[in-house]
């Protein structure tokens, strides 16, 4: 198994707006001058990971996917070297998902919101944090627990703190 330095240059790019979008796992670091954690200019990955359909080409709050047309459709895909794949970052996908109202209005809680006091869109779910946390979902009902959250990161030496 080898492995392989990427750097942010290696990110995915939106097929719509042409934002940046970095894999899931990409490495996350402190920063002391922030005091929060940041993304890692560079992550050492397995080269087994760089193949299709792995980690790597996951994308954080983003939708890839693949157009595949069929005879006299819009788009006459003739063999699997005609089928696109496009990559779209979360507000891109978001614009997609309300292209097709008919599809996609019984989609509800696809993924955490970006924000930590808002919805990032229509598809999200979010914590009310030191009120309510979002215990887990069952049947389609979302389930709510009263209870207060902790937050803990890594600090200079390595060890977690709150």
């Amino acid at each position: 198994m080898s492995k392989v330095i990427l750097s942010k240059k290696d990110w995915h790019k939106c097929d719509g707006c042409g934002e940046k979008i970095k894999p899931v796992f990409w490495n996350r670091v402190w920063d002391n001058e922030l005091n929060d954690m940041v993304d890692a200019d560079e992550t050492e990955v397995d080269t087994d990971f760089m193949l299709p359909n792995t980690m790597l080409n996951q994308l954080d709050g983003g939708l890839s996917f693949e157009l595949v047309g069929g005879y006299d459709e819009f788009f006459d895909c003739m063999s699997e070297k005609d089928i696109i794949k496009v990559n779209a970052c979360h507000d891109c996908a978001a614009k997609l998902f309300a292209l097709f109202p008919n599809k996609t209005k019984q989609l509800d809680s696809l993924h955490p919101s970006r924000y930590e006091d808002d919805l990032c869109c229509d598809w999200a779910w979010s914590y009310d944090f030191g009120k309510e946390q979002l215990k887990y979902m069952s049947a389609g009902k979302i389930i709510l627990e009263k209870q207060e959250l902790t937050t803990y990161h890594k600090n200079e030496e390595g060890k977690w703190e709150k």
